[in-house]
């Protein structure tokens, strides 16, 4: 079977305090395609479609849930680091990583930047500065909060479909370790 890119992702709880009342108001002011607020565990994952899902259903018996803690607003230069909020890389969050590099057979990665983005998008400098000022406003409910995450989900992420009409969740799997 051919190869796909996969992304497994853990999910923010939707009702998370301030999430999507800022993400809807970014996409509403600067555009850009709506996805799931989540925190990308591993990225680039490039197997079979069947591998992938043994892959994910094998990390996840061997990690147990996982805190994760955000810390504040940032942009990137990147389209999917858009505008995103910070999350403190606790050793827990960096394990995460770092099994799931181990169990999908990749190299370590050299710097693994744990985030939750709000947007996707290609924005002028003026107008990520801008975003950037619109989520602040709403970091009094998120700033220094918290959630678990008791599963991880197997997303097909292709890169190159930036309105993310292709992407899709194909498999999730209780962490038991």
């Amino acid at each position: 079977m051919a190869e796909r890119s996969y992304s497994v992702w853990a999910l923010a709880p939707a009702d998370h305090p301030g999430l999507e009342e800022a993400a809807s108001h970014l996409l509403r002011d600067y555009g850009g395609p709506k996805f799931e607020a989540h925190v990308t565990v591993l990225g680039g994952i490039a197997l079979a479609r069947e591998d992938a899902i043994a892959k994910l259903q094998s990390l996840c018996r061997s990690l147990p849930p996982i805190s994760y803690r955000l810390t504040g607003v940032d942009h990137g230069s990147f389209y999917y680091q858009c505008i995103y909020l910070t999350v403190d890389p606790t050793p827990q969050v960096m394990e995460a990583n770092a099994k799931a590099q181990s169990v999908f057979g990749q190299a370590p990665a050299k710097e693994y930047m744990p985030h939750l983005s709000l947007i996707y998008g290609d924005l002028s400098d003026e107008d990520l500065n801008s975003a950037k000022a619109v989520a602040e406003k709403y970091s009094q409910f998120y700033k220094n909060s918290e959630f678990v995450v008791n599963k991880l989900c197997l997303y097909e992420t292709d890169t190159n479909d930036k309105m993310l009409t292709t992407w899709k969740r194909i498999a999730e799997f209780p962490l038991e370790g």
